[in-house]
């Protein structure tokens, strides 16, 4: 089959740019021929060997401010470059519901080629960023600006997890909708077994999070948990991202008298590295359509703490009963849970064991046949 995946952005760092790259070349792999329709100058090296189509960056005054803080791009609605790639495709895919996303949907319904499309873009996202966490009725109009703008004539969505499928059949999307997960690539797994730390350890036990540094993914509530942790003397806090709260969250760390490093990994192999170096995983994200970074934390078999947020899907991938979760914007409790979790060893080790059975559940291979699955069924069905 030749897919077309239409992707503003492909500039790295960027959980978009991510998961499309890695279902780029698990389809490829798979027999299918892949092309990327993006912005000019963000298809870097790192797409080795995906033919990219480029068109102009867009500027919107404002949303591409704000855009280049999440380290995203906008493209240009460039029609001609647009219909070009449709000609050539079975199927078009459109990851974002941007300009150009509205664009290259047009363009294939009239070419008469089927569009399917994902939902990565959770509104909250959007209103946490705008310092509005709080604004409920704000997010139920963004659901529905955007299933009028764009999704309500796309027969076939992406949905990440049952969690946002689900809330889009709330604000009323009636089309198929096609769980599938981003999936993780097979070289997170466990590695060489090495020695559990205890509380008779000589260094300190490291506690890992990744994720963007913004306001909807909590790290500050993660600094204030260690902060008040018993053991907080014998704990070294790794933050793996970038955002646009890189220099509050230090600050913050530093004032609390956290022992944090902050660190951003290009390459997946140096945060595997990192992540079978430490001895417990923390989530305390408020937001999250999948949370890819706790799924790939528990497929190298790290034991994981998951804030149980009404507005996340993260803690669907923990598979401890007791002790795996925790309420949201809550650091006493998450303080509470990082202790037990330092003072039980083999209970640790026991979760993250349990925990790396999911690496199979939500394997990129697999995730990249139902994809596959979906573009067929909107070939044999079209809209329209």
């Amino acid at each position: 089959m030749r897919i077309l995946l239409v992707v503003d952005t492909l500039r790295p760092g960027n959980g978009t740019t991510t998961s499309t790259l890695r279902f780029s070349h698990a389809l490829r792999a798979q027999g299918h021929e892949v092309r990327l329709l993006s912005a000019v100058g963000t298809a870097k090296p790192h797409t080795d060997g995906i033919p990219v189509i480029e068109v102009p960056n867009l500027y919107v005054p404002v949303i591409s401010s704000l855009a280049d803080v999440q380290n995203v791009d906008l493209a240009q609605p460039v029609r001609a470059v647009i219909g070009s790639a449709v000609a050539h495709a079975d199927v078009v895919h459109v990851i974002m519901p941007s300009p150009m996303g509205v664009c290259a949907k047009h363009v294939a319904g009239h070419a008469g080629v089927p569009v399917t499309a994902g939902f990565h873009i959770q509104p909250e996202n959007i209103t946490y960023n705008l310092h509005l966490a709080r604004a409920r009725r704000l997010s139920d109009d963004v659901y529905r600006i955007l299933w009028r703008a764009f999704y309500h004539d796309v027969a076939h969505i992406h949905a990440p997890s049952e969690f946002i499928a689900q809330q889009l059949r709330i604000h009323g999307y009636r089309q198929h909708l096609h769980v599938i997960s981003n999936g993780v690539p097979p070289q997170f797994r466990p590695g060489p077994l090495r020695q559990t730390w205890t509380l008779d350890s000589d260094g300190p036990a490291t506690i890992m999070t990744v994720g963007r540094l913004s306001p909807e993914k909590r790290i500050d509530v993660l600094i204030d948990a260690v902060a008040r942790a018993r053991h907080r003397d014998r704990i070294r806090l790794v933050v793996a991202g970038r955002g646009p709260d890189y220099e509050s969250l230090q600050r913050r760390a530093h004032r609390a008298g956290v022992h944090a490093v902050f660190v951003y990994h290009d390459r997946s192999e140096d945060l595997i590295a990192e992540l079978r170096a430490a001895d417990l995983y923390v989530h305390p994200a408020d937001v999250e359509i999948e949370s890819l970074a706790a799924l790939e934390a528990a497929s190298v078999g790290l034991p994981c703490l998951i804030v149980d947020s009404p507005l996340s899907a993260t803690s669907q991938f923990c598979r401890v009963a007791e002790h795996g979760v925790c309420p949201p914007r809550d650091p006493q409790a998450m303080a509470a849970e990082i202790d037990w979790w330092l003072e039980h060893p083999l209970e640790r080790e026991a979760a993250g064991k349990a925990q790396a059975h999911c690496r199979q559940e939500y394997a990129l291979d697999r995730s990249a046949r139902m994809l596959a699955a979906m573009f067929d069924a909107a070939v044999v069905e079209p809209v329209g």
